[in-house]
């Protein structure tokens, strides 16, 4: 193991002086943090039985540290150097730039604080103003020790500088986001720590991996480092409102003392015009309406138009023209169709005016389709299953078939999971935009209506092409219930009688007077029969 001093005893001069030296190597150095004190002994070696002595050498170990700072370019600086293993105040402090130019406290808003010893410390602190950190720069802070005979003792403190920039964002909430922050003028391998803030200030977590996914990145060949913050699509649609702001905060790794910076990157939700169309029942009162979203503030204009541009005007033809009112980033407006222009298919333009998005009339096409729902009587036998028809026509060349509802003789929904008495088989568009929609009644069902003449079921058709279209109101579907004579039912007995009238032209009937009439009703156009109706 290497010495960790070295004594050199030293002989004795002409003037009668003897220096014993003792080195301590670095090493052993490095373990003292403040003074400290060796002991001299002294035993002569011209008489022997001499008494030793002793004296205490004390060192006063004193140490210079740089507070050296890595912070945002442009903003003010305080840097400091911190003075240990005094026993007083300092004589003097001093502060120049890098070439030495001494700095006056007060000058060119420099300000420079000496410090205050306390225990064995004193720390002086050299105020860098806003506009001196635009560069990476150093500076020197220069100290007078009369114990530690220092006279001007130079000590080079570092300020460096870096830029963040990131750039708004127009963003949609329906699918997740990138936002970036770009941190510049950084020195190679020496990446800064980068944390983000959600819009109510917390500090988004990178163990929160449902909501995000963070990637603070790392220095590149030009000093920039990248800092992406990707919001899952899950978070995107909890925000709301015209525009939403993440704060990126970057704090130096290099020098862990330097203050954090933050800045805003704002998404700005962006505008969307829907259009909700309507599909309807021909000939009832619609409403039509554009939806804006992304807005700060009401639509400067709305108006409505038709097909060929002709303008509508609220009140004239019955049409109504609801502007809307901006509420939540959002406005919407309604233009209601009279009943009377609802006798085919038609499109209407609404044109927006926003000055924050820089629309003037801008145009979107609504779309209103009606169609017609009818049925026709049908006659129906109870001992079997029966089939009621409705049809809906007008719809577009196979296209999208409406969702249609059945409704029983006690105004019951007719769902598809009771097949013991029913089935349910909606019907597809054909190429002339018809659909027909069966209701299949299964025959023990069917059996209930034996006792009634007629009975009446309903149909209703909702678009399945345009979701917030109006249900049309309900059609009857009439079922007619043939029943057998009772006449008929007695046939057989009455054979005899009718072959005889046949035979010979004339029958005497001995029967009731309703049987008579339906033998002749039966075959009169067969042949001429004579009925006699005896006495009961």
């Amino acid at each position: 193991m290497a010495a960790l001093v070295e004594l050199t005893p030293g002989t004795v001069d002409g003037s009668g002086n003897q220096e014993a030296v003792l080195t301590i190597k670095q090493v052993k150095m490095a373990t003292f943090s403040a003074s400290f004190a060796y002991k001299c002994s002294v035993t002569s070696s011209q008489y022997t039985g001499s008494p030793p002595a002793e004296i205490n050498v004390e060192a006063k170990v004193y140490k210079i540290e740089a507070v050296n700072k890595e912070q945002l370019k442009g903003t003010e600086a305080k840097i400091s150097c911190t003075v240990t293993g005094l026993t007083k105040q300092l004589e003097e402090v001093k502060w120049t730039a890098s070439d030495n130019s001494p700095i006056t406290s007060g000058d060119d808003d420099f300000t420079i604080e000496p410090g205050t010893f306390s225990g064995d410390t004193q720390t002086t602190i050299l105020t860098v103003p806003k506009g001196k950190t635009d560069t990476d720069k150093t500076y020197n802070c220069l100290i007078t020790s009369n114990e530690h005979s220092l006279a001007d003792k130079s000590t080079t403190v570092h300020l460096k500088v870096f830029t963040i920039t990131s750039t708004s964002k127009s963003v949609t909430t329906d699918t997740e986001q990138m936002l970036t922050c770009t941190i510049g003028n950084l020195d190679a391998n020496q990446a800064v720590t980068v944390t983000w803030k959600d819009p109510e200030g917390s500090t988004v977590s990178d163990t929160d991996t449902t909501n995000y996914e963070l990637n603070s990145g790392k220095v590149d060949g030009s000093g920039n480092q990248e800092s992406v913050l990707t919001i899952k699509k899950v978070k995107m649609a909890t925000l709301t409102g015209p525009s939403f702001i993440y704060k990126c905060s970057v704090t130096s790794s290099q020098y862990t003392g330097s203050p954090p910076a933050e800045i805003d990157v704002v998404l700005k939700v962006l505008h969307t015009v829907a259009a909700v169309n309507k599909e309807q029942l021909k000939g009832t009162e619609a409403m039509i309406s554009c939806t804006v979203t992304g807005l700060t503030k009401q639509l400067d204009a709305v108006k409505w138009t038709t097909s060929d541009d002709t303008p509508i005007t609220s009140g004239e033809d019955d049409f109504t023209i609801d502007p809307g009112t901006f509420g939540g980033g959002i406005q919407t407006t309604i233009l209601t169709v009279p009943e009377a222009k609802t006798d085919q298919d038609k499109t209407y333009k609404c044109l927006i005016t926003s000055d924050e998005h820089s629309l003037t009339a801008d145009s979107t096409d609504v779309h209103l389709k009606v169609f017609t729902v009818t049925s026709t009587p049908k006659s129906v036998t109870t001992d079997v299953d029966q089939t009621l028809t409705c049809s809906i026509k007008e719809l577009d060349a196979s296209g999208t078939p409406a969702t249609v509802i059945w409704k029983d003789t006690q105004d019951v929904e007719v769902q598809s999971s009771d097949t013991t008495n029913y089935e349910l088989k909606p019907g597809t568009v054909n190429s002339d935009g018809t659909q027909l929609s069966e209701l299949v009644i299964k025959k023990d069902k069917m059996a209930t209506f034996a006792d009634q003449d007629s009975f009446t079921y309903k149909c209703s058709a909702k678009s399945a092409q345009y979701s917030d279209s109006p249900a049309s109101t309900y059609v009857d579907v009439v079922a007619n219930v043939e029943k057998k004579d009772k006449e008929e039912e007695d046939g057989g007995s009455n054979a005899a009688v009718i072959a005889g009238a046949v035979a010979g032209g004339v029958v005497f009937v001995a029967a009731a007077g309703v049987a008579a009439v339906f033998v002749y009703k039966k075959f009169c156009l067969a042949t001429t029969v004579a009925v006699v109706t005896p006495p009961v």
